[in-house]
């Protein structure tokens, strides 16, 4: 099952978001991360895992030169510790934002 990337500024319109800025969200309607683009870091693209406390069996952030490595790497750490845990892509996880069956609709996500 793929992991989703949306804009913050589609995820909540009303918001004051980077257009750089976005949501990972999984297949469960659920926010796992982020990842964003920020000239000041180097190299410019940053991720993180922010769904469920991650760190210290996997790698909860990172920084990349291009926003395709973020994703990659988010998604390989966050099935890495999905496996640890013996939980399924559609895990929901304890601290990740569950958008409404309305905003999943509107950004024409799975269910």
């Amino acid at each position: 099952m793929p992991l989703h990337i949306r804009r913050y500024t589609d995820v909540w319109p009303d918001g004051h978001w980077s257009p750089d800025q976005y949501l990972v969200i999984n297949n469960a309607g659920c926010s796992v991360g982020t990842i964003q683009h920020n000239v000041a870091y180097s190299p410019p693209w940053y991720w993180a895992i922010n769904g469920a406390i991650v760190q210290g069996a996997v790698d909860a952030s990172g920084q990349a030169g291009d926003i395709e490595t973020c994703k990659r790497d988010l998604a390989r750490n966050w099935r890495r510790w999905l496996a640890l845990r013996g939980e399924g892509e559609d895990y929901r996880p304890p601290f990740g934002s569950k958008l409404s069956i309305e905003d999943r609709r509107r950004l024409r996500l799975p269910g």
